[in-house]
């Protein structure tokens, strides 16, 4: 099955593949450059989607009843499940 992030990830390389393809000004001179390039603008591109799509959750994350509550309810079920595989805390 195909999860969200990997919808995006090919939604990025199949757009930075067209966009150097496409709208690329010097397509007959140094063809080995744009394909190195494209890594970095595929690192940018995921990035800027992180940076985006954790100031959504931060903004949100006010906006939720109880968030506090049920962020240390499931800190506390962690903790449990690593001390039953013998996880020590300090």
């Amino acid at each position: 099955m195909i999860t969200r992030g990997k919808v995006i990830v090919l939604i990025f390389i199949l757009s930075t593949i067209l966009w150097i393809y496409k709208f690329d000004k010097y397509k007959k001179s140094n063809a080995l450059m744009k394909w190195i390039l494209i890594p970095l603008y595929l690192v940018s591109a995921l990035g800027l989607y992180a940076v985006i799509s954790i100031s959504i959750s931060l903004y949100n994350f006010n906006n939720i009843p109880n968030g506090h509550e049920q962020l240390l309810k499931e800190l506390h079920n962690v903790k449990k499940e690593l001390q039953k595989r013998n996880f020590t805390f300090d």
